[in-house]
């Protein structure tokens, strides 16, 4: 009879990868609910759409599709769906009818500013659970992570 191995305690990597992972998905969660009470019927990867959008404002395509590491295919299909809801708004360029330009309607503007308010409400509930250096320290570490991963994009 073979011998299973132990499994081995996570390390820091996989046990950061999970953490953030559950507040990526909380976060979805909170957003895909405060939607669906408004009676849009969203997906994860269409609240990303939305998030995209509301966030760096009306683009072509092939960039949201660069930024939301989507094929053309699978980002026609999300922004297909998100039309019908009447969330974004299509347009073909008048010089070149090859490039559409998405952006967000006033629906998907209120959606956006409601999931950013989701967003503060969250943030403020998991730092009322630190003390002020803990919350100083946790923000110093984000920025100097986030900044990290600035640099990595411009390489």
């Amino acid at each position: 009879m073979a011998r299973t191995k132990k499994p081995h305690p996570p390390g820091k990597t996989e046990i950061l990868t999970r953490q953030l992972d559950a507040l990526v998905s909380y976060s979805a969660a909170r957003q895909l609910r405060a939607a669906r009470q408004g009676g849009l019927k969203l997906s994860r990867q269409e609240g990303f759409a939305v998030n995209a959008l509301g966030r760096s404002g009306p683009a072509t395509m092939g960039t949201l599709a660069q930024k939301l590491s989507s094929s053309m295919s699978a980002l026609t299909a999300i922004i297909d769906r998100l039309v019908a809801q009447g969330v974004v708004l299509r347009e073909r360029s008048e010089e070149d009818r090859r490039i559409v330009r998405i952006g967000l309607t006033a629906k998907g503007v209120s959606l956006y500013e409601e999931h950013l308010k989701t967003q503060l409400d969250l943030s403020r509930t998991m730092l009322s659970r630190l003390s002020a250096q803990e919350q100083d320290a946790l923000l110093d570490i984000l920025r100097k992570i986030v900044d990290g991963l600035s640099d990595d994009a411009e390489s």
